[in-house]
């Protein structure tokens, strides 16, 4: 809907059909990647910012022995060994219709 002028918004309508990419899920179950975007050189970054989550420890310790953060590396090495990099987060683009056929907007 972003494209039909006469839905009026305070935002202008869009020139083109946005792309939509979904995420991996949690552990990849069921997600099968079209696209890969290493994050080697943020990596530490990603894992200071998910540290602030510090709710989110205890319980999953308890409940996986594992931490969140060691999870989330987990994930991310063996989306890395996939794609041929160190760490890498994964993504699908959508199928609904009307499908754009642009070159991808991940780096």
């Amino acid at each position: 809907m972003t494209t039909v002028p006469n839905i009026k918004t305070e935002y202008p309508v869009c020139a083109t059909i946005p792309e939509i990419f979904y995420m991996d899920t949690v552990a990849g179950i069921s997600f099968q990647p079209e696209q890969y975007v290493d994050i080697s050189e943020n990596f530490d970054v990603k894992r200071k910012m998910l540290a602030c989550h510090e709710s989110q420890g205890g319980w999953l310790k308890a409940q996986y022995g594992t931490t969140y953060l060691e999870f989330m590396e987990y994930v991310a090495r063996f989306r890395g060994l996939q794609c041929g990099v160190r760490y890498a987060e994964c993504f699908q683009s959508s199928t609904t219709f009307p499908k754009t056929c642009k070159p991808s907007l991940l780096p």
